[in-house]
């Protein structure tokens, strides 16, 4: 979104991000509080990131699941990641009214009074009009929210699909635990931040306990 000057934050060192919607989409049988809309008030550290904004939509409770696996044998190679975001159609009906909606927020005559043009990346979001013109964009554009969760899962020892237990030693080693967000068994609906605290907490707080 570009926007006019009465529009932009006083200075780049502002907070990026000054509010952040928590909805339920009551689709997909998903609960209370699957999605977020947030808005950012100007897009990167410097003076000309000022004269741009953006609205990101999000889905907090997350049907799809991806894969790692090694790349080889060798450590220092990075593991191969796959997200498959969008994979399960629950997560595309929901993320494709979270389109609808993010369009309705910069139609809005008071976002409108307040910027000169806005675009879905490179999309004229005049050429969003359809479902399926929306889910065409969204399978091209999609990207993570940068809280990957769940590689490590947490469960009792004897779960195939556990890989650390409940005071997160990794299971079949001794003296290795895994203490942050891929301990998860299931996303959060919320950012991963304080779930991961917490769990550290706890664990720091059994540790304690036991070396008394």
């Amino acid at each position: 979104m570009a926007l006019k000057d009465i529009g932009r934050v006083a200075s780049p060192d502002e907070p990026v991000m000054h509010s952040m919607v928590r909805y339920s989409s009551e689709l997909a049988d998903a609960g209370p509080n699957d999605m977020q809309i947030l808005w950012f008030n100007h897009v990167g550290p410097n003076e000309e990131a000022r004269a741009g904004a953006r609205v990101i939509g999000s889905v907090m409770r997350v049907y799809s699941h991806g894969v790692v696996r090694l790349r080889s044998q060798d450590p220092r190679d990075d593991p191969i990641v796959e997200f498959r975001m969008l994979s399960d159609e629950r997560d595309l009906v929901r993320l494709r009214d979270a389109v609808r909606r993010m369009i309705d927020v910069v139609r809005h005559p008071a976002v409108e009074s307040i910027a000169d043009g806005v675009v879905a990346l490179t999309t004229p979001i005049d050429e969003l009009g359809s479902d399926a013109a929306i889910d065409d964009w969204l399978r091209a554009t999609v990207n993570d929210y940068v809280h990957a969760a769940g590689t490590c899962r947490m469960g009792r020892r004897g779960d195939p699909a556990a890989v650390v237990d409940t005071d997160c030693n990794v299971i079949g080693y001794a003296g290795l635990r895994v203490c942050d967000a891929s301990v998860i068994p299931d996303l959060p609906k919320a950012n991963t931040h304080l779930t991961t605290v917490a769990i550290a907490e706890q664990l720091i707080a059994r540790t304690r306990s036991r070396a008394r």
